[in-house]
């Protein structure tokens, strides 16, 4: 077994599920994590399906862990009770949050409002564990993005060098997780592979490391890449064991040493469109920063773009401002090697 790597698989399907409303079950574990000061604890409920998916979802969020837990004394933004045996989550929103990514989503149900103006929500999880799981995830991710859109959200990964950094804006399969970790096991620093969070005042990136999720056919290539590290709660799972179906896919930990620190401001030197095609070369083409800008916005990328109420000119403003004040390329391959090569070759280019 690889020290520290782990793998948890996950899935998406769909199925009916009956309505159930919180109960007042003793819980067996809590889990909290902090996504940049805002709040989130998962509660999981007397049963095993909900034991379960509490590690499964600490095994996602691992490096937003809150290592103070749940001694605090203030309530979390969000908290998410499990309900296994029902296979529903409830969620409940503290009062001045925003709630869209819940109004807007079929499997989520307003069951109640507080005097206080909190809300609280059934959330179906399907008859089998991937439903359920998968939910219970995406309530947490949506929830944060919602709430966090202080920042530019880019769908991109990303990764630094020093006080230095690429964005790789991209849709799945475009094969930016692939090239991230590679640069990674090159050296890089990892940030995230799907969320790019940057900080409009100064146009600086920061962390958004969310486990990685990798299909069944990139699991061999980082076999000698040990991620994880001793900190990770599930040390004990084999490299990808659990694997099932074509649709599941394996959770792999970034360890903390491969992380950018958090208090590091990354500059953006770099915007990279990577584009995998099979039988490529590798061909690193400039792209003129309107082309970049339409790309990001057309393709959906410019994740604050979708939020209801966002002054969407003065997210535009922004991202022109990111796009026009650095080099913008696309990057075609099917050669990852080659691809860590030509990107750690820009530096010498444009920045030495």
């Amino acid at each position: 077994m690889q020290r520290g790597l782990n793998m948890r698989a996950i899935g998406h399907r769909k199925s009916e599920s009956s309505k159930s409303e919180p109960s007042k079950s003793k819980h067996r574990a809590v889990a909290r994590y902090n996504f940049y000061g805002l709040t989130v604890e998962v509660r999981a409920r007397a049963d095993d399906a909900s034991m379960v998916l509490i590690r499964e979802l600490d095994s996602i969020y691992i490096r937003f862990i809150d290592k103070r837990g749940c001694r605090r004394e203030t309530e979390a933004d969000l908290i998410i009770e499990l309900a296994g045996q029902e296979r529903c989550s409830f969620a409940r929103l503290r009062s001045g949050l925003k709630s869209f990514s819940f109004d807007g989503w079929a499997l989520a149900e307003l069951v109640f409002v507080g005097a206080d103006g909190s809300r609280l929500y059934r959330i179906d999880g399907g008859s089998d564990p991937f439903g359920f799981q998968t939910n219970a995830y995406y309530a947490v991710l949506a929830f944060v993005l919602s709430n966090l859109d202080n920042f530019l959200q880019i769908h991109a990964g990303a990764v630094a060098r020093g006080n230095s950094g690429i964005v790789f804006p991209g849709e799945s399969g475009s094969g930016k997780t692939t090239l991230v970790l590679s640069l990674v096991r090159a050296g890089y620093k990892f940030l995230s592979d799907e969320v790019c969070l940057i900080n409009p005042s100064n146009l600086s990136m920061l962390p958004f490391p969310r486990s990685l999720f990798l299909s069944r056919d990139v699991v061999g290539l980082f076999n000698g890449l040990e991620i994880g590290d001793e900190s990770s709660p599930h040390t004990e799972y084999e490299r990808g064991e659990s694997l099932g179906g074509p649709d599941r896919k394996c959770v792999v930990e970034i360890g903390k040493h491969m992380v950018s620190p958090w208090g590091l401001p990354i500059n953006i030197d770099f915007v990279i469109f990577p584009k995998y095609q099979r039988g490529a070369g590798a061909e690193l083409k400039t792209i003129s920063g309107l082309e970049a800008l339409v790309r990001l916005i057309s393709s959906g990328n410019v994740l604050n773009m979708t939020h209801p109420g966002i002054a969407k000119g003065q997210v535009l403003d922004n991202i022109s401002s990111l796009i026009t004040g650095v080099p913008c390329f696309e990057l075609i391959t099917s050669r990852i090697d080659e691809a860590v090569k030509m990107i750690g070759d820009l530096y010498g280019r444009y920045l030495l």
